[in-house]
């Protein structure tokens, strides 16, 4: 439970931190200065200041398909609850979009972390051994689109409702992979 509130404490600060500062220009010693902690705990926790980043959203996403997974919530319900928090955190999702790029990107990580944990989700729901290549494709460019679109969402004044947006989000899952994400 200390790593988990330790983290939480980490993002926190970054999360404050990237209200008035652009992600790539905050520096580990400001997020462990803003919080009091030290610089080995941080890297106790986390390799650099991308995984804090990535573990910001990746926590709440790895809960809600937990929770998909024991069947407390929908697909849809999942959708609707991650665009809230995109909403709620509509700033500092967008500072971490615009503001890491290459290797740190934000977009190509969190979107990869997405493909890996639907592709296991599938994997895992169904009992396949694995998607077909052309099956990983299309999560492939389904995943990067939903990253696109919300990233326009957000950058927009949330334009519709979560619901609407997750409504038009689902029902732009492609047909090679509604077998395994629609009911």
């Amino acid at each position: 439970m200390r790593k988990t509130n330790t983290s939480r404490l980490l993002a926190d600060s970054l999360l404050e931190i990237a209200k008035t500062k652009d992600v790539d220009k905050i520096t580990i010693k400001e997020i462990v200065e803003n919080c009091g902690l030290s610089s080995q705990t941080f890297y106790n926790h986390f390799a650099d200041k991308y995984a804090l980043i990535l573990w910001i959203h990746q926590s709440f996403g790895d809960d809600l398909i937990d929770k998909l997974e024991r069947g407390e919530i929908t697909l849809r319900e999942l959708s609707i609850l991650n665009l809230k928090f995109y909403s709620r955190h509509a700033d500092f999702m967008l500072n971490a979009l615009h503001n890491t790029h290459g290797a740190d990107s934000y977009r190509a990580k969190s979107s990869e972390n997405a493909i890996n944990v639907i592709e296991d989700f599938i994997i895992r729901r169904f009992g396949i051994k694995e998607l077909s290549s052309i099956e990983k494709q299309h999560l492939r460019m389904y995943v990067y689109g939903i990253t696109a679109i919300c990233e326009y969402w957000a950058e927009n004044g949330t334009i519709t409702s979560p619901e609407e947006m997750s409504d038009i989000i689902l029902n732009a899952i492609p047909d090679t992979l509604k077998k395994y994400l629609m009911p």
